[in-house]
């Protein structure tokens, strides 16, 4: 019996130990075969242009996050399926562009009010340093994310800083940007906003009541952060900036901060991430609503080009093989060499990248700032536009209610924090649990190290019978 049972597991030791379990991906791509405890990669397709995405449907509660286009999920010992899920965007779903004076000068303006009167807020969107009003009518991802606002009934307003209109350097700086002096007397961009709000209020448009809130990119975050907080809006999201300090210490406007791991901009940074982190734990020191995230580098799907129009499936995948055939992708389909080497090599290689080379000026605008995208540069992604579109319509879930008890107490030493890999526990017997905002348990063990590398960016808490502690997940 002992002959046989060792002859046995030497003869079929893969089906007895290893197990294949099915994902399938409909509507987006990520399916195939995976093992019980693997980390994989979803997204959603390409949708039309009448389209945007709304969320998965499903299997779900393995997903990371069922409202973001791109998740994860931790396999489970069973097959899953889920499901990408469209919305049509309202009819007559677009922006509208107008000339209105400001304090000194015609401002550019593109606008987008739901029919009928019936936004749930007016959300203005800011550009970055250097950019203008069109960033989130003509960008790529910008636009992915003003469509989720248009189709979840926001309206829309995204302006140009002063500096812009007149292309100068007014307050010295070095840059074209956004002023954030708080002083909404003296600072032309704050009376820019103030006079083209009186307008559409003038004209009906934005109504008594109506919720204003600010959600910009890099100095357009900072302006956003500093905009909710003088002219005291319902929230900001700030996309790639610490953030104004003096916001850090007095606002009371519920701010989110969303960071990228590798971003370059020299007023950024690692060292602008880690400020941004210490700005958001200046704001939960004192009580304030707020919200943090890190985006990592993510992997290259073949499919991930097809998004923008003209470029089919025959031709994303081409770019995905010369990515691949050039080095430019390890095994696990990750960028091994940043965005500007890769355009480098497809312009100084011609015969190694024709379909790179084959492509419009503006399909190869759009390809490298997918690039940008997935090496996690100092870029606005739409990985996050879930987490942005559900704090801007309940900021911190304020107005939600959880089946568990969300833990709110904070004895628990924790370290390091903010953390990456693991995070510990200073000397503390018995079960701790890790869990999430709602008070969901995701982990539990006696010891006092968890490995968190599996975790998506956030805000986490480990608990025990008599305290909890509370830590991010960068």
């Amino acid at each position: 019996m002992i002959k046989f049972s060792l002859l046995f597991l030497l003869i079929f030791p893969a089906s007895i130990f290893s197990q294949t379990i099915q994902l399938v991906v409909n509507n987006g791509y990520g399916s195939g075969l995976y093992s019980a405890g693997d980390t994989v990669h979803i997204w959603a397709a390409e949708s039309a242009v009448t389209e945007v995405f709304k969320t998965w449907e499903g299997q779900i509660s393995f997903l990371a996050d069922p409202e973001e286009w791109h998740t994860t999920l931790i396999m489970p010992n069973h097959n899953v399926v889920v499901a990408a899920v469209n919305k049509s965007l309202p009819h007559g779903a677009d922006f509208t562009e107008v000339h209105i004076m400001g304090r000194d000068t015609i401002k550019r303006v593109f606008y987008y009010f739901p029919p009928g009167g019936s936004a749930k807020g007016v959300v203005w969107l800011l550009h970055g340093t250097g950019g203008d009003a069109t960033q989130f009518v003509e960008r790529f991802e910008s636009r992915f994310f003003a469509n989720r606002l248009m189709a979840d009934s926001f309206a829309v307003i995204t302006m140009e800083s002063e500096e812009t209109t007149k292309n100068k350097d007014l307050d010295l700086s070095g840059t074209i940007r956004w002023q954030y002096t708080p002083d909404s007397i003296n600072n032309v961009d704050i009376a820019n906003v103030r006079a083209i709000r009186d307008t559409f209020i003038a004209h009906g448009a934005i109504l008594p009541g109506m919720p204003q809130l600010a959600a910009g990119f890099s100095a357009g975050g900072s302006f956003s952060v500093m905009i909710a907080w003088v002219l005291q809006w319902k929230a900001a999201v700030n996309h790639n900036t610490p953030g104004p300090g003096i916001c850090a210490d007095v606002s009371r406007i519920p701010t989110l901060f969303s960071m990228t791991y590798r971003d370059h901009h020299p007023d950024v940074g690692p060292e602008g991430n880690i400020e941004a982190a210490e700005n958001y734990q200046k704001f939960l020191a004192r009580g304030v609503c707020s919200e943090f995230y890190m985006f990592r580098p993510i992997p290259l799907h073949p499919e991930r080009f097809r998004r923008y129009p003209g470029i089919t499936n025959l031709i994303s995948i081409g770019l995905y093989n010369e990515l691949k055939n050039n080095n430019c992708l390890n095994e696990r389909n990750y960028l091994t060499v940043g965005p500007d080497d890769v355009q480098l090599l497809a312009i100084n290689n011609p015969l190694s990248w024709p379909v790179a080379n084959s492509l419009t000026p503006n399909q190869q605008i759009f390809v490298h700032d997918q690039l940008q995208y997935i090496w996690s540069a100092h870029y606005f992604h739409s990985d996050f536009s879930g987490k942005d579109l559900r704090f801007l319509k309940d900021p911190c879930g304020m107005s939600t209610t959880s089946i568990e008890k969300p833990i709110v107490e904070n004895s628990l030493f924790l370290y390091p924090n903010p953390a990456w890999e693991s995070i510990s526990v200073r000397v503390e017997p018995g079960m701790k649990y890790l869990c999430d905002m709602s008070g969901k348990v995701i982990k539990k063990s006696e010891d006092n190290q968890f490995d968190i590398s599996e975790l998506p960016p956030g805000i986490f808490f480990i608990r025990t019978p008599t305290s909890s502690g509370k830590f991010i997940h960068l």
